[in-house]
């Protein structure tokens, strides 16, 4: 069975996939022109732009029909972690090793915001849906949550007890996550900073990256060690079990689990993972929970990110060779 905009999670009378049923990976487009590792890269909600951020300390804002860069924001002082569009596509945060946060206008071309609070390097931020909430979490382990409009922090809340990897707000915005290297993955109210669960990685392996599902339903989660799980959020039971684990069968090549996402192709739903060292993306079956295809995206190094589009059928990864490669899903 599947949900309206989520993932399968029951059983399904197909036993076996047909070939042409199985999503490939076709290259379509390449982005060069960072200087560095490009360490994300992300599609703006209208499908048109594409923001991409990188250890040579900049943001760059590409046509995403074209592939040609429209402009390149500078005045980080160090590398930068991530990057996050509020969802009007009109403006795009930043965060870094420089310790600050951010907000750069698309129409301006400059710098509108900027925003200290984090003692150590910051590694994650995510507007919510009204872009008027702004969390980052960061090496010191805190998770601040920050009024965009007046640039002012509202709630610090001491997290995890390693970096934080990941913060990612609800689509309604009413529920944060944060994910941390500690193993685990914490369940926020957004308003009151209570926290509402906490969800354990076996063996505390740590937690790299976290996702929700398009229907908001469903917590994705990737570990160190490879292992992608998916939660029920609404549904957790007392002692908060995931409800689908899915593991490599390819051995040590999916060991390092560096980010994942979803994507649905000819009706059905599948989870994708980048896999950091390895240098692979994977796609599993969310209802089989094996593998139908993996390949290694970047010609050197590690794969640091990739980023699913829900209303396109594409996906972006990003390499520590300094690429930016776009993907169709056929």
């Amino acid at each position: 069975m599947e949900d309206n905009m989520g993932v399968e999670v029951q059983g399904d009378k197909r036993t076996k996939l047909e070939a042409d049923d199985v999503p490939r990976f076709e290259l379509f487009r390449e982005l060069r022109g960072h200087k560095a590792a490009v360490t994300r890269a992300r599609y703006s909600p209208d499908g048109s732009m594409i923001a991409s951020c990188s250890d040579d300390g900049t943001v760059k804002i590409w046509d995403a029909q074209k592939g040609e860069l429209k402009h390149t924001f500078e005045g980080h002082e160090r590398g930068i972690s991530d990057v996050c569009w509020v969802r009007d596509s009109r403006h795009v945060g930043s965060v870094s090793d420089d310790k600050t946060i951010r907000v750069w206008s698309i129409a301006k071309e400059k710098e509108i915001r900027r925003m200290r609070g984090h003692t150590h390097h910051i590694t994650s931020i995510c507007f919510n849906h009204k872009g008027n909430l702004l969390a980052t979490g960061g090496a010191d382990e805190n998770v601040l949550i920050w009024d965009t409009v007046q640039g002012k922090l509202m709630k610090t809340l001491a997290a995890h007890a390693d970096p934080v990897s990941s913060v990612i707000f609800s689509h309604d915005g009413t529920i944060l996550a944060s994910a941390s290297h500690d193993g685990l993955i914490r369940i926020w109210d957004s308003g009151t900073g209570h926290c509402l669960r906490t969800l354990v990685s076996p063996e505390r392996s740590p937690v790299m990256a976290a996702r929700f599902s398009p229907n908001g339903r469903y917590l994705l989660s990737s570990t160190l060690d490879g292992t992608i799980r998916l939660w029920d959020i609404l549904n957790l039971t007392e002692n908060n079990k995931c409800v689908k684990t899915y593991h490599s069968s390819e051995g040590e090549l999916f060991k390092y689990g560096c980010s994942a996402g979803f994507i649905t192709h000819n009706s059905r739903s599948y989870i994708i993972q980048g896999t950091g060292e390895d240098g692979y993306i994977g796609i599993w079956d969310v209802q089989t929970k094996k593998i139908v295809e993996k390949i290694k995206p970047h010609d050197s190094g590690a794969v640091l990110s990739i980023d699913d589009v829900p209303t396109m059928d594409h996906i972006i990864s990003t390499g520590s060779d300094g690429t930016i490669k776009l993907w169709k899903i056929i």
